[in-house]
């Protein structure tokens, strides 16, 4: 990279990051011997700042520069619906709202705050991947003794220093680690370490930490006018910050402005975490059954690769809230920063040490749904640590479940759908018991469950699960000495953590089912409700417990045997959140009853006919089922809500698709309710995206049902989406290896309701996993077929399917301004106000659409963005500003050539934009921007080319090159990149993805400018 390369990318690196304090003395300290008054000056040059303008110019609105590429930022509704679903894993909550993984950024609030319909776990990888082990020795499956201790030694000694830290004191520090790996030198090298994934940079460097005060005072407002304005600025902070959390309050239909503040005092929060946290439990007893055999030692103590670290990457949030140290996502993001990464984690594994910067958290007290928020049980504490210490800990957790295999009856946080599984078999047992003898039903609240875990039997979990001495030793010593600081707006509070895991750690979900599974076992084994000579016992989610007895003595014993195990791990049960239930049956029927079930001395609350259970995100009604019949009208409300929000047009939409709508999914697709319902919440939600994007209601409902990709909004269709999800749960839960599913499977009504399911799809059961996605792929497909088939509206479909370039500013609308955004929707379905648009509309009559300002024929788009002669200085603009763009980036490859080429050659009138010299070869590069129409692209590269032959063979006789070749650059005046113009430049080496998006998005804003200078004139 030259030295002017180099000092441009700089600085507008710093820039971006909002650096201007002392910004030629920081960039004088990026270049090996410069000084800043050398910088100073260079960046004074005329020069330098037309280099530098044409470098930001070609970087304007380029997603992911210096962090992700666009194509991973797609919206979440395009994917498969896996990943669809997979929106709510990195923050999935078991009954109690406990939040596990990745809390998004703000103050570590959840995204979403309902189960995801599929629990999150760590993938166990590709078929036949021994994750941490490139090349496992002979028959290591059943080899215990694996020497893994060489094989991580033969990995760091052999490893290769990435050339972005070779000669630091990064590189340094980390060799020293492979040979001597003290606590010191470990806490240095990962210092060093980030430093350079804040900066780039492989030594220390000046970081300006911007810290966030703490119980800032909100002043009155002195009018109206201030108080619209703090909300405005409230709600777009909560949206940059933390979407999710601003739909939650959406949903439960609170203030959100204020949301940050803890309304309990000071000395009530230290009261609670000292004594939950920081007092070490005493008398503690595991009781840890039968040890299972150990495991495969090599795939969890072999060196960790930088595969394995960029998948636990692709599984944290966007948004996911940094740690102490200010690190995030977007900061890891590279495959020369997997390779340390993987390395410096394969040391730590090694050495049994962890830096100590991971034992500093920060906490943030989280209110509960639906709680008074006056009282300090009420609220959720989110403890995160480094970012980096979160990568780590996942890649941990990823190898562990590929070994470890979890009681069935535990299905939180395991590689299935534990939600719709354990929802669907809790209300086919209440089927069940109310066409048998009946049966008993309690739901325990487990006081603090995550926070009350005890330290002292991490290890012993651990190791009856086979998991070597060395790791679970590891594992267990990484909980000593841990502290956090628990954000209070009067003042932050220390705790050391002697007891609890961490809400926010990827490695607690393991760890606290494997604490759990001994009782789980237990209890099973107790007979609690006969099925066919299978027992069923309990439902378990993590810490949201079912017990199921055939009557109350049995359903007593098993209350008795849990509190007693908890009891010895410190646990208990808080009875006045516990429900119960009993189902009694007579002659021809059944009644509920209360069973006068105790805890100690204190009832639990009868859940009669009237109340619902809230399990797992839904409502389950004793009597009903599982009770959908208020998600129509709480979704109306939030739609409304939405509305309200001091939001932009754009941004509710992204609120609704990724946050608002999965909420909803989740409970549809446990219930399977009628298409009818899902019409009607369709039909609900398409009119208000409607108003919030400010189209009229004569839209295609097109371009708000297909995928980014292929031109539209990606708004989900319920009816399609819910019937497909819920069919390919219930398919996996019928195929279920889980005993108690499979002897409910023959007394379930479920079969029935999926075959019904099938038939509306079109898919003749019964039916494969392969065959619903073969479904997804007709849905689309319809979509795109019904909108294509509008005469004006679905003109251009067919263009813009699949154009991942020229539909870049739907996947991130930010991309334009409002105003700008809602004028590209109506380009794309011709619904802007031309003149033949409102004749179309009859609001123009008949012979009253001609063009306004030329008055030479009618007032089609299409006139106004490429022939208005009143528009020629506007359509020259948007065309030189795309040869400016091409041009830059042309000079910076050194491959322009001078208008000095056509001198002496034949035809004056021919003057190409570009001559590109390149590998032997010269090339004619003209650009022109055509409105999209059905062959548009085929006709301008055919008079581009039949224009320009002869000009390249002058030019390729004159520069003595072998080859020669005319490049039309073809680009539709409303964003189109034809994949014949993305061919040609990829010949002259100008394809790259951030340049096409750039290069679409200058014709598709010179487009917008244009009409509406047009219309205002």
């Amino acid at each position: 990279m030259g030295e002017l390369e180099s000092l441009i990318k700089w600085e507008f690196r710093l820039s971006r990051r909002g650096v201007k304090k002392d910004i030629n003395k920081q960039l004088a300290g990026k270049l090996v011997g410069k000084t800043d008054r050398q910088v100073k000056e260079k960046r004074g040059l005329a020069s330098y700042k037309n280099a530098y303008r044409e470098y930001e110019l070609s970087r304007e609105g380029v997603p992911g520069t210096d962090s992700e590429s666009e194509d991973e930022a797609a919206s979440a509704v395009e994917s498969e619906d896996e990943e669809f679903l997979s929106g709510l894993s990195d923050t999935s909550l078991n009954g109690s709202g406990d939040v596990f993984e990745d809390p998004p950024a703000d103050d570590g609030a959840d995204a979403s705050v309902e189960p995801s319909i599929e629990a999150p776990a760590s993938d166990p990888g590709e078929e036949g991947e021994l994750p941490g082990c490139d090349d496992p020795p002979l028959g290591c499956v059943l080899a215990r003794d694996y020497d893994w201790e060489s094989s991580l030694d033969r990995a760091l000694t052999g490893w290769e220093v990435p050339r972005q830290i070779q000669d630091t004191p990064l590189a340094n520090a980390l060799q020293t680690l492979v040979t001597e790996c003290t606590q010191t030198e470990l806490d240095l090298a990962y210092q060093l370490l980030v430093d350079f994934i804040r900066d780039g940079i492989g030594q220390r460097a000046q970081v300006n930490v911007k810290k966030k005060s703490l119980g800032k005072t909100r002043k009155r407002r002195a009018n109206a006018a201030t108080r619209r304005a703090s909300e405005y600025a409230r709600t777009q902070q909560l949206f940059r910050e933390n979407p999710g959390l601003l739909a939650k309050h959406v949903r439960m239909g609170t203030n959100h402005v204020n949301s940050n503040d803890v309304k309990v005092p000071r000395d009530e929060v230290v009261h609670l975490y000292s004594n939950l946290w920081g007092k070490e439990p005493t008398g503690v007893v595991f009781e840890q059954g039968l040890v299972e055999p150990a495991v495969e030692t090599f795939i969890v103590l072999g060196p960790i690769t930088a595969v394995e670290v960029a998948k636990r990457f692709a599984r944290i949030a966007r948004n996911s809230a940094p740690g102490v140290d200010g690190l995030k996502r977007a900061d890891l993001s590279g495959e020369h920063k997997f390779k340390i990464l993987s390395h410096f984690f394969s040391i730590c594994l090694r050495h049994s040490v962890i830096p100590n910067a991971w034992l500093h958290n920060r906490t943030t007290l989280i209110p509960k749904e639906g709680k008074d928020p006056s009282r300090v049980t009420n609220y959720r504490p989110i403890t995160l640590s480094s970012i980096i210490s979160r990568v780590f800990w996942g890649v941990i957790d990823r190898r562990l479940r590929s070994v470890v295999q979890l009681f069935p009856r535990q299905k939180g946080f395991v590689s299935e759908m534990g939600c719709f599984n354990n929802v669907q078999l809790f209300s086919d047992l209440l089927r069940h018991m109310k066409g048998a003898a009946g049966g008993v039903a309690i739901q325990l609240d487990i006081t603090k469950a995550f926070d009350s875990v005890p330290h002292c039997a991490i290890q012993a979990a651990l190791a009856r699960k086979g998991v070597p001495d060395h790791l679970a030793n590891f594992i267990a010593k990484s909980y000593e000495g841990v502290k956090t600081s628990i954000a209070h707006p009067d003042g932050a509070i220390d705790i050391v953590l002697k007891r609890g895991v961490k809400q926010g750690d990827p490695l607690s979900p393991l760890l606290f089912n494997l604490l759990i599974e001994p009782l789980l076992i237990r209890l099973e084994s107790m007979k609690g409700y006969n099925l066919g000579g299978q027992s069923i016992s309990s439902l378990a989610f993590a810490d949201d417990l079912l017990l199921i007895g055939e009557d109350k003595n049995k359903a007593t014993a098993l209350l008795e045997e849990t509190v007693r195990y908890l009891g010895k791990l410190g646990l208990g049960i808080a009875p006045d959140k516990c429900f119960a239930f009993q189902v009694v049956t007579t002659r021809d029927s059944w009644l509920l009853r209360d069973p006068q079930i105790r805890v100690g001395m204190d009832p639990i609350t009868f859940c009669d006919a009237s109340m619902n259970l809230t399990y797992l995100g839904v409502k389950v009604s004793p009597w009903l089922g599982v009770n959908i019949s208020e998600v129509g009208s709480h979704l109306e409300q939030v739609l409304r809500r939405v509305g309200e929000l001091r939001l932009k047009p754009f941004q509710k939409l992204t609120l609704i698709n990724k946050f608002l709508i999965p909420h909803f999914v989740h409970q549809l697709v446990i219930s399977i309710p009628s298409r009818a319902l899902l019409r009607k919440l369709d039909t609900s939600i398409r009119a208000w995206v409607k108003e919030y994007l400010h189209l009229p209601a004569s839209t295609s409902n097109g371009i708000l049902y297909a995928t980014n990709r292929d031109g539209g909004l990606g708004v989900p269709v319920l009816e399609d989406l819910v019937g497909r999800v819920a069919l390919r749960a219930g398919v996996k839960y019928l195929l279920s290896e889980d005993p108690a599913i499979r002897a409910m499977a023959t007394h379930s009504v479920l079969q029935g309701k999926l075959e019904k399911l099938a038939d509306s799809l079109g898919v003749k059961w019964p039916c494969s996993l392969t065959d619903l996605k073969r479904v997804r792929k007709q849905q689309k497909s319809n979509i795109l077929r019904a909108w294509a088939a509008q005469k004006v509206q679905g003109a251009t479909v067919d263009i813009f399917k699949g154009d991942s370039v020229g539909n870049s500013f739907l996947r991130q609308p930010s991309l334009l301004k409002p105003t700008r955004f809602k004028t590209a929707l109506q380009f794309r379905t011709d619904t802007a106000a031309t003149r033949a648009s409102l004749r179309r509309a009859k609001i123009v009559k008949p012979g009253e659409d001609t063009c306004r300002k030329c008055g030479e024929t009618q007032e089609t788009l299409g006139h106004v963005l490429n022939k208005c002669r009143s528009m020629h200085e506007r359509i020259i603009k948007r065309h030189d500003d795309i040869v400016k763009i091409l041009s830059s980036e042309s000079l910076r490859q050194d491959q322009l050539t001078t208008e000095e080429a056509m001198l002496g050659l034949t035809g004056e009138n021919l003057k190409p934009d570009l001559i590109v010299l390149s590998q032997e070869a010269v090339f004619v590069v003209d650009v022109t921007v055509c409105y999209e129409h059905k062959g548009f692209v085929g006709m301008a590269r055919q008079n581009k080319i039949a224009r320009y032959t002869e000009l390249q063979r002058q030019l390729k006789s004159r520069f003595n090159v072998t080859h020669g070749e005319v490049i039309p650059v073809v680009i539709g005046s409303r964003g189109a990149m034809p994949a014949e113009t993305i061919k040609g430049l990829k010949k002259i080496r100008l394809a790259s993805k951030g340049l096409l998006k750039t290069l679409s998005l200058s014709a598709l804003r010179g487009s917008l400018e244009l009409y509406h200078s047009f219309m205002d004139r």
